[in-house]
């Protein structure tokens, strides 16, 4: 429970101070903010791409060293995040140059990415020993003050650099703060080369998952910015963030659940979890459906009420099709729990890796066949397709459900929201 309220205040925390920066940077800084913000991600995604799950294989494997495979996974964020450092830096003249007067910008940005994803990877494994309060102390804190930083940069600086500067400064103070309490966790590193190419040979899917998911979130707004103006790119990584909070909610609400299907998987048949499951995929597409409600409704009025969102209006429609994209995703979070139960997580990699190429090839069509209304249409259409390659794969092996219940009721509520807006 800690872990949800810690995850949903932080995510929180975040969605403000981005709101803020909406308002009170221009359009065009916004949208700059924004591709340097998705460079931010993927550096701090690549960091630590499929480390703890390789550390998870293995543990298997070497079950009396686990201490060696902790201090290894150490050495592999190294390699990874250094790699990722300097690939990303020799591509900056190429692709990113526009977005950078100077290489230290750069420096700035991917530090704190890097720094970022080491706490959030460090929290992940210091879990595994149990020791639960610091791990939320590193999920969490270094994350509030990267926010927070953010904030005051802006603030002072009225420019988007400003956020990453003051991030980066947010980052090292809690790092020093939190340095004696690493140092006495044992945070080291493992000169040991087998298990350390073990870890190593293991990540190489997961990086490319990180680079796939990554296209299909913020990533996204590099080919906004080639097909559209910077208006359009602001607006995607906005509303994009504010889609997040529907990402939340379902989050949050199969947190609670999936615990109890674990449970119960190994006392009921596949027929009685599925109706229980029924029950609840109704719930949580109703709930979904009513917040996405709630939000175009509200939004419509922010809009136009408030001088610095007034470039945002007029954006039911994007945001019915984003809110959508995560109605539809409740088979893929169904289902999922069933491959990583029965050891299929091989399996649900490799749909992941497939419907995420098709649904982002599904993506940039549309926004090259029917312009901007394509971004979002194409967001849905790509959360679409995993859910059903997601399904039919399920189908095969377990003879499981559909979700069309939830799915029906939490686009019937959505539709609503745009009557709404009609009839106002």
């Amino acid at each position: 429970m800690i872990y949800t309220v810690s995850n949903s205040l932080q995510k929180g925390i975040g969605f403000f101070v981005f709101m803020y920066l909406a308002g009170f940077l221009s359009t065009s800084e916004y949208a700059k903010f924004g591709l340097n913000y998705s460079l931010f991600s993927i550096i701090s995604g690549l960091s630590a791409a499929g480390i703890y799950e390789s550390i998870i294989s293995n543990l298997n494997e070497h079950k009396n060293r686990s201490g060696e495979l902790f201090k290894a996974g150490n050495s592999v964020f190294i390699i990874l995040s250094s790699t990722s450092f300097l690939f990303i830096f020799f591509l900056v003249p190429f692709f990113f140059e526009s977005q950078f007067n100077s290489i230290v910008q750069y420096v700035i940005l991917a530090i704190g990415a890097i720094l970022i994803s080491f706490f959030t990877y460090q929290s992940i494994v210091i879990r595994l020993r149990e020791e639960y309060s610091f791990s939320v102390i590193l999920s969490f804190v270094p994350m509030l003050f990267s926010y927070i930083g953010g904030f005051i940069g802006v603030f002072y600086l009225e420019k988007e650099s400003g956020y990453f500067l003051g991030s980066l400064v947010g980052i090292i103070i809690i790092l020093l703060c939190l340095l004696p309490l690493l140092i006495k966790k044992n945070i080291l590193f493992s000169k040991d080369k087998e298990i350390v190419f073990s870890i190593i040979y293991r990540i190489v899917p997961y990086i490319i998952i990180a680079v796939l998911m990554w296209l299909s979130g913020y990533g996204n707004s590099y080919v906004i910015n080639y097909f559209f103006k910077d208006s359009d790119v602001a607006t995607f990584v906005f509303l994009f963030t504010i889609s997040s909070i529907l990402q939340l909610v379902g989050s949050s609400m199969n947190q609670v659940w999936t615990p109890k299907f674990y449970n119960d998987y190994t006392h009921y048949a596949i027929e009685e979890l599925e109706r229980r499951y029924n029950r609840f995929t109704v719930i949580q597409g109703f709930v979904i459906g009513f917040a996405g409600l709630c939000i175009i409704v509200l939004s419509s009025f922010i809009f136009k009420a408030f001088q610095g969102f007034q470039k945002f209006e007029n954006t039911h429609y994007e945001l019915f099709f984003l809110f959508l994209g995560y109605v539809v995703s409740i088979p893929w979070w169904h289902h999922q729990n069933y491959y990583m139960i029965n050891n299929k997580g091989k399996v649900l990699m490799n749909i992941t890796l497939i419907s995420s190429i098709i649904g982002y090839i599904i993506w940039v069509l549309c926004m090259f066949l029917l312009g901007r209304i394509g971004i979002y249409l194409g967001f849905f259409l790509q959360m679409f397709t995993r859910s059903m390659l997601v399904y039919i794969q399920a189908y095969k092996y377990w003879k499981i459900r559909s979700d069309w219940e939830g799915i029906s009721i939490g686009t019937g509520v959505l539709l609503l929201s745009l009557f709404i807006i009609f009839i106002l």
